[in-house]
């Protein structure tokens, strides 16, 4: 797993998680939670609204699905505290984050 921090054009930052492990089988439009149960998708996904919550964002979601890579839009205009919050999902995940 990589996991990889990014800001966009219009006040808000994206965090990146790839090469998710058990990921082959994910089909983004629709609930396949059965056919790859031991996707790395699902720990991420979940400490990441759990760390975006907890950053108490206004709005934080998963905006980009594909077989092994998930991506989630942070909407604020404060990078050092989206910034820090990518940096604790990093850490919860045991990976190294680096900056787009």
């Amino acid at each position: 797993m990589k996991i990889s921090f990014e800001a966009m054009p219009i006040q808000n930052f994206m965090i990146w998680v790839t090469e998710l492990a058990g990921d082959e089988k994910f089909v983004s439009h629709r609930n396949c939670f059965d056919e790859c149960l031991d996707s790395e998708r699902w720990e991420v996904n979940a400490v990441i609204s759990e760390e975006g919550k907890a950053a108490r964002f206004a709005i934080v979601f998963n905006q980009c699905n594909s077989p092994g890579t998930t991506g989630w839009e942070i909407w604020t205009d404060d990078r050092e505290k989206a910034l820090a919050c990518a940096h604790k999902v990093a850490e919860r995940l045991g990976l190294t984050l680096s900056e787009k």
